[in-house]
């Protein structure tokens, strides 16, 4: 089970500088100064590009208004790997208050997850 996962840090970059009315250009520039300075491979760090890493049937929640990690990236994951993932986006939730929204629904949801298989 995932809520929220970070599965590509520049997306998570770009999206809060995104939220913060940062330029796309700007926001360019400092990932590519972040490679050059601190070695940073953006590559490596993302997560959707191949994700044959998973490999067993996931439920991932997600809030629709998460301003950390972007939804469309749980989104990805699951037209990606429709086998094994299903997807949970809970309305008017930020990062990680999927639960926080309603918690028995959340409960009931991952029960039914556990116990289905």
């Amino acid at each position: 089970m995932l809520d929220a996962p970070l599965l590509d840090l520049q997306h998570a970059v770009e999206l809060a500088a995104a939220d913060r009315h940062v330029p796309p250009t700007i926001t360019w520039t400092a990932l590519q100064i972040a490679a050059l300075v601190h070695g940073v491979r953006w590559a490596s760090l993302d997560h959707l590009s191949d994700p044959t890493w998973l490999t067993v049937p996931t439920l991932v929640f997600h809030g629709a208004d998460d301003r950390t990690v972007p939804v469309s990236d749980s989104e990805e994951l699951r037209a990606k790997r429709p086998d094994l993932v299903q997807l949970v986006v809970t309305p008017g939730a930020d990062h990680v208050e999927s639960w926080n929204r309603d918690p028995a629904a959340y409960d009931r949801r991952l029960v039914e997850f556990v116990t289905s298989g």
